[in-house]
Parts: C-alpha cells; sequence; structure tokens
C-alpha cells in the first residue's frame, strides 16, 4: 500500500489488482427492506420496465398499465427485471483534517486508497463509478460512469486534490459536502462517505439529512482515524509539527488522556447511533491497517443488515 502524505494516480491505479480480493458487491451489504422476511438487494430505481402483458389474477395491480388496458379493452400489467448495475457515488474527504498521520500514512491517504479500492471493484463489475472529492474549500464531483475511462477520471481528480495544499475552514467539510451529497444523489445510488468525520457528536441534527439521503439510496460511512486520534502515546513528551509550528505534548497528564479518549469515543457513539437508527454500513479504518484487509473484513459477502427503526 502507498507510503506517505500524498497519493499519486499511478498509486491509486496499482489498487486495481488488490481490489480483486475484496470480494464484495454493494448488493451485498446494503439492503433494503421488501415485503414479507426476505430482503431485496435494491431501493428506489432498483427495477426496469421489460414489458407489457395481459394481466392475469395475482398480478399486484398497482402495476396495471392503464394506458393499454383502455386502447386493448384487455386489463394489462408491466413487467419489470431487477437492474443489476447501479451508480456508485464514493464521498471522499481531503480536507486539512485529514492530512495528518502517525502510522504508515495521512488519513486522507487511506481514504483515497479506500475509494480507490471500491471504485476498481465496483468497476470490474460493470456499475457506474462517481463521487464527489472534497477539501475545506473546494470539491470536485463526477458523474456516475460507466467503463475504466470514467473511473480514472475519478481517481485523477482525487489524486488531484490530496496534493493541493491544505486550508482549514471552522466548520468540518464532510458535513457541507453531505448536504451537497442529498441534492445530487438520485434514487437507487449506492454512496459511501469515507471521512474522519471530525466533530460528528456536536452535529446531532445531521440525523434528518442521512434518513433523506437513506430514503432512497443506500448509505455507508468509513471511518477513517490515526492511532493516536484514539490513545495517546505512552507518558512522555513528544514534538509534532504541521511543517510550519512546532508543539510538544506532555502523555503523561492522566486527565488529558482522558479528555483526548473521551472526545474520540463521543465521535464513534454518534456513527454507532446513526448506523444503529438508520441502519447505515459503518467500517473503521485505521491507517495503519491494510486497507484491503480492513475493507474485506467490514464489507463481508452476504452480511445483511438489521432492520432499522423508522
Amino acid at each position: 500500500m502507498t507510503q506517505g502524505v500524498t497519493v499519486t494516480l499511478h498509486d491509486l491505479m496499482r489498487l486495481r489488482e488488490p481490489a480483486a480480493r475484496l470480494g464484495y458487491t454493494p448488493q451485498d451489504f446494503a439492503r433494503a427492506w421488501g415485503s414479507g422476511n426476505d430482503l431485496s438487494a435494491f431501493r428506489g430505481r432498483g427495477m426496469a420496465f421489460a414489458e407489457v402483458r395481459r394481466y392475469v389474477p395475482g398480478d399486484d395491480v398497482r402495476t396495471i398499465d392503464w394506458r393499454v388496458t383502455a386502447r386493448t379493452g384487455q386489463p394489462h400489467t408491466k413487467l419489470f427485471q431487477e437492474e443489476r448495475e447501479r451508480p456508485v457515488v464514493l464521498v471522499v474527504d481531503q480536507s486539512a483534517a485529514m492530512h495528518f498521520g502517525t502510522r504508515r500514512a495521512f488519513k486522507s491517504v487511506a481514504a483515497a486508497e479506500a475509494a480507490a479500492l471500491l471504485a476498481w471493484s465496483a468497476t470490474e463489475r460493470g456499475d457506474r463509478i462517481g463521487g464527489m472529492v472534497f477539501a475545506d474549500a473546494q470539491h470536485h464531483e463526477f458523474r456516475p460512469t460507466r467503463g475504466h475511462r470514467g473511473t480514472l477520471r475519478f481517481l485523477r481528480g482525487l489524486a488531484q486534490m490530496s496534493a493541493a495544499a491544505p486550508m482549514p475552514t471552522a466548520e468540518p467539510a464532510w458535513i457541507e459536502a453531505l448536504k451537497r451529497t442529498q441534492r445530487i444523489a438520485r434514487p437507487g445510488t449506492w454512496i459511501c462517505v469515507i471521512s474522519d468525520f471530525e466533530g460528528a457528536e456536536r452535529h446531532p441534527e445531521l440525523e434528518t439529512t442521512l434518513i433523506q439521503l437513506n430514503r432512497h439510496c443506500e448509505l455507508a460511512f468509513i471511518l477513517v482515524f490515526d492511532p493516536l486520534e484514539k490513545e495517546l502515546p505512552p507518558p512522555g513528551l513528544y514534538s509534532f509539527s504541521d511543517g510550519q509550528h512546532l508543539a510538544v505534548l506532555d502523555s503523561a497528564m492522566s486527565e488529558l488522556r482522558r479528555q483526548h479518549r473521551a472526545r474520540f469515543d463521543a465521535r464513534c457513539e454518534q456513527l454507532k447511533r446513526w448506523r444503529q437508527r438508520l441502519g447505515l454500513k459503518f467500517i473503521e479504518l485505521p491507517t495503519a491497517a491494510d486497507p484491503v484487509r480492513a475493507l474485506g473484513a467490514g464489507l463481508q459477502p452476504g452480511q445483511r443488515r438489521k432492520a432499522a427503526a423508522r
């Protein structure tokens, strides 16, 4: 996997082969409730019109084609088939908060790797790949497109954003990106947001946005975090730098250690509440982990979501 603070298009292209080891489809773990006890793999525009035939007893009256019925004088019904292709939209955080890391790579790099792996995996299945790559002051949107050309266009934009100089803002960039995704997402789309979700615990009102997105789309979160965010290192003095400023951390202070862990736990708890209430898929991706193994463990084929209280 990539080592360092940025990724190049070449780095992301090299993930095409490892992506084959993920062995998943969005349909495997993005399930919407249908009738009865079984789950349908599709939501929203999951059915495509196939043909019209004569109505027979037992057909769903809601599928009657009234125009053909009126023209022929005989009841006719529409037949539909499942769409095996669906749009996949990857929303990838490359903001200033993501340009941090102490193990293997920056969070921004780990997020880009995860997005590339999912993009290549979906491309090989013939799905349409699109997304949004965003930083604090800018974003690039990519309309879902089938084929390698569309995937390369998305990955090129991802690499360019990863290399751009971060510009910190007061509000976490992923929040605005999520709201923007709500405006552009089409029914039936599988949406995966890849971010550190900094400040999630301060924005419980985002549940309304998530409910609206999850109503017609399938939504998954990948939480990218550095091990240092979860737990401070052993007691001692540690120096940190953003390239311009130097700071020293005294990790021996017990209250500091408690507060540090509490902030990370609060963020995770908010994400888990959304997962439980909405049935979202939620995967943790530490920067120190091999992204192929981490995603493969979280995206198990045939995995079914529990019902979400709506």
